[in-house]
């Protein structure tokens, strides 16, 4: 045999032997998959709720299930019980007709757990609200989820568009089980550019598109711990049948707040306001997840639809000129670094059902809740106005005015799209309220809000910042700040990235500082009510057993860390015996946690930082200074120390249990409010004497 013989066959050849991907075969069908599909509809089990859209004649047959696979139609049957076949076939090129009926809200059901079902819709009635729902399941994707989301729009024309899911965790403060929604979401592969770098590898220009979803139901999410407990308390307990369906292996529980809170009382399962990125690919990589959140470190959950939905109701609404309200909201059901496949993958479909539970379960306490709780417009104004930036840092107020030894009874109400709290102590009236997000802009916003919406006589602005020393003192981590003045460093700042001038260290390397400062005068905050907190003798007693509280609670915080190697708590810069500090306060978007950083505003004589008072303080000076029939309110800014804002800002984070130190300086700054409260001094240095100072005119 010659090797002539033995010649493999020709190109031809090949091509006829090799896999079609286009040629389908099922039961004795072959052929092309886009002509053969009439035939193939006809041969798929259908379930009863299928048969009305079943393509072929017979009676129902039972869905034949991939293992550990669960049809999408049981997974929302499982929460709603009602849930029943709408009658309507989902396609991309539905169109509006007289039969579809009238819809509430569109429910957009991102999971991939079925089999069959695509084209089948769900008719019922949320719980907890008289809301008609529709729901689909979109596909995979963000352009098909767009077309389908785009298609249903036109037919249903719903005034809300909700899409539920579960997602992957990015973010080490979410566990499995927890709830995300998002505030904002990041289709990051959007309008991007690959290139190649000056090193040889192909890397990824970002550009991306974000979509915000409806800031009324984000604010609704975010204050149902505080103004619907029983609702929240209500979803805590849903969680826990939820956990004691799924049946999770024990290797699961590391990755949850408690497994065992089927057995307990409590928070099971947590609800973060959060940033999303949405994209067409899978993250499964620790380096994946670091790449995602250098573009944005807010960055918390990824999934692959919730973009292309909302760009389809951005679309809608502007073609419409109707407003329709937004939502996404993921159940945490996995991670997307290496701990997806390493733990998750062998307990995932459990994992997703509790995910997915867990998230439509929220949407039904939100949406109960968007009346809100009732306003009382007959109240006076309040004295004080109370601004806490994020619901973590007001959790950690909250927690400490409503129990022991102050539990004070508190009353909410929504005003303005915004949740305020109201509460009494010796007589002053207090309001309080959660900005919801870091930033001046933010902080300047809410800060106007309370003032047009209430009117109180001083506001107070009370959260978490870095310390470290300076012309004022050592701030030292669980010590209080008290602003007598706030520097907005980075205003009119030029940026003077890569100029030598700025780099002490001399030439040939990037300078420590990205912009050179200008000058600016700070603005002062309330002078006479600093100076009380500080050295009044009237407020002596009261400073004094703040301290022991503060000391007593410290020593019960940091008593299981003692003998640990690595506590030092000089070396790491915390206070056992907690002080207080009038400070010139550095207010800026940046975060403080670099060395660098620090020694810069040192140099302008700040000895604390923060990223949201400058807003108030700039508000502040805008009401002072612009003629109005209100008078200015008086502003103090309270301000826990958390960490020193340096490069060892992560390790000492990492002592104790994750946010521990977060709460403690929270509550030391809260304690010092609530004893101001009580002083009799305080409260008339606060409220002059009058009748004309009691009570003020509401706005019209």
């Amino acid at each position: 045999m010659t090797l002539r013989a033995l010649a493999v066959p020709k190109p031809k050849a090949l091509r006829f032997w090799a896999p079609r991907r286009h040629l389908v075969r099922y039961a004795e069908i072959f052929g092309s998959a886009s002509k053969a599909r009439a035939k193939l509809r006809a041969l798929v089990p259908v379930t009863d709720d299928d048969t009305a859209h079943a393509a072929g004649p017979g009676p129902p047959h039972p869905v034949v299930l991939r293992g550990s696979r669960l049809p999408w139609a049981d997974l929302l049957r499982r929460v709603f019980p009602g849930a029943a076949a709408a009658g309507i076939r989902v396609t991309h090129t539905m169109t509006h007709a007289d039969t579809i009926p009238s819809t509430d809200l569109l429910l957009l059901v991102a999971v991939d757990l079925s089999v069959y079902g695509a084209g089948v819709s769900m008719r019922f009635t949320l719980k907890y609200t008289p809301l008609v729902t529709i729901a689909a399941r979109v596909p995979i994707g963000l352009v098909g989820t767009g077309l389908l989301t785009a298609a249903l729009l036109e037919a249903l024309t719903p005034s809300i568009v909700v899409q539920v899911g579960f997602g992957g965790i990015l973010s080490d403060d979410l566990m499995i089980g927890d709830v995300a929604v998002a505030s904002q979401v990041d289709c990051y592969l959007t309008k991007d550019k690959v290139a190649s770098s000056e090193f040889g590898s192909t890397g990824i220009g970002f550009a991306g598109e974000v979509f915000r979803p409806s800031h009324s139901l984000v604010q609704i999410a975010q204050n149902l711990k505080y103004a619907h407990p029983s609702s929240y308390a209500a979803l805590q307990v849903e969680a826990r049948r939820s956990l004691e369906r799924a049946k999770l292996s024990h290797d699961i529980q590391p990755y949850m707040r408690s497994q065992k809170a089927v057995e307990e009382d409590g928070e099971f399962s947590t609800v973060h306001i959060v940033h999303f990125a949405c994209g067409e690919v899978v993250s499964t990589t620790a380096d994946a997840v670091a790449w995602l959140r250098s573009r944005d470190r807010k960055l918390a959950i990824i999934d692959m639809e919730s973009g292309g939905a909302l760009a389809a109701v951005w679309e809608y609404c502007h073609r419409h000129a109707r407003h329709v309200e937004t939502a996404v909201i993921r159940g945490c059901g996995g991670y997307g670094d290496d701990r997806h496949d390493d733990v998750i993958a062998n307990n995932a479909s459990a994992i997703h059902r509790l995910a997915f539970e867990n998230a439509c379960h929220l949407l039904c306490r939100v949406l109960g809740a968007r009346q809100g709780p009732a306003e009382q417009t007959d109240l006076a104004p309040p004295h004080i106005g109370i601004l806490v930036p994020l619901e973590e840092e007001f959790s950690y107020f909250f927690e400490l005015l409503t129990s022991a030894p102050f539990s004070v009874p508190v009353r909410s109400e929504r005003r303005s799209g915004r949740y305020y709290y109201f509460f009494d102590m010796n007589g002053i009236r207090c309001v309080a309220t959660i900005v919801g997000d870091m930033g001046l802009v933010k902080m300047a916003l809410a800060t106007e809000d309370l003032r047009r919406t209430l009117r109180p006589f001083a506001i107070v602005v009370l959260g978490i910042a870095a310390g470290f020393s300076g012309d004022d003192g050592d701030v030292k981590i669980c010590d209080v700040a008290i602003a007598r003045s706030v520097d907005l460093y980075l205003h009119r700042a030029r940026n003077r990235m890569g100029s030598s001038a700025l780099n002490p260290s001399g030439e040939g390397r990037h300078p420590p500082l990205l912009v050179e400062m200008q000058d600016d005068p700070p603005i002062e905050a309330s002078t006479e009510l600093v100076d009380f907190i500080l050295r009044d003798a009237r407020f002596a007693a009261e400073r004094d057993a703040w301290r022991k509280s503060c000391a007593a609670e410290m020593d019960i915080m940091l008593a299981p860390y003692r003998g640990d190697a690595g506590f030092d708590n000089t070396a790491s810069g915390i206070s056992l015996q907690p002080e207080l500090f009038g400070v010139r306060l550095a207010s800026g978007e940046p975060l403080a946690a670099a060395g660098e950083f620090v020694s810069a505003l040192k140099a302008r004589g700040c000895c604390a930082a923060d990223m949201e008072a400058g807003g108030a303080a700039v508000a502040y000076q805008w009401m002072s200074n612009t003629p109005s029939e209100m008078p200015a309110p008086m502003l103090l800014i309270l301000r826990g120390i958390s960490d020193r804002g340096d490069d060892n800002k992560a390790t000492v984070q990492r002592i104790g249990k994750p946010g521990m130190f977060r709460r403690g300086c929270v509550r030391n700054a809260s304690r010092l409010l609530f004893f101001l409260l009580t002083n009799e001094a305080f409260a008339a240095l606060l409220v002059p004497a009058g009748p004309e100072h009691e009570v003020r005119p509401r706005p019209g």
